[in-house]
């Protein structure tokens, strides 16, 4: 993960979990907690209002406001994925209100940075297990099917 994207997280999680240790921020970023320290002053020195205190952790000052979203390629894919799936399958109001994200959502994003379906193809293989299932139906008992 890039730095940038490191310190982008960071200020998530103390967004939204304020306050927080740098022990437990170290713990969900994955890096020592030297490094949250350092990536901490990395973005005092940013402008980003950070305050930490001893003992409670660190906090965002109240009016700190964090620019628009921005989402790699993998959150996008499965965002767009989540929101197809739920308008396949949801009631009409759910299936409405999915299908209009997606249409915002596409209308935002730069369109050659994500292929929808080969996003579909790349997340739906994992979720597709290749088993084979042997079954007897109740109304055939001498015949043994094979999917």
């Amino acid at each position: 993960m890039r730095k940038a994207d490191r310190l982008f997280q960071l200020v998530n999680l103390i967004r939204v979990h304020q306050p927080i240790s740098a022990e437990r921020l170290a713990s969900r970023i994955g890096v020592s907690v030297r490094s949250i320290y350092r990536y901490i002053d990395d973005l005092s020195f940013s402008g980003i209002p950070i305050y930490g205190t001893a003992g409670v952790g660190y906090a965002l000052d109240a009016d700190f406001e964090m620019p628009p979203l921005t989402l790699n390629r993998l959150e996008l894919d499965a965002l767009m994925l989540g929101m197809e799936m739920l308008s396949a399958c949801a009631d009409n109001d759910l299936s409405a209100a999915a299908r209009m994200l997606l249409s915002k959502i596409s209308a935002s994003i730069v369109h050659h940075q994500v292929d929808p379906s080969t996003a579909k193809i790349r997340h739906l293989e994992p979720l597709l297990p290749r088993r084979v299932a042997i079954w007897q139906p109740f109304e055939m008992p001498s015949k043994t099917l094979r999917r």
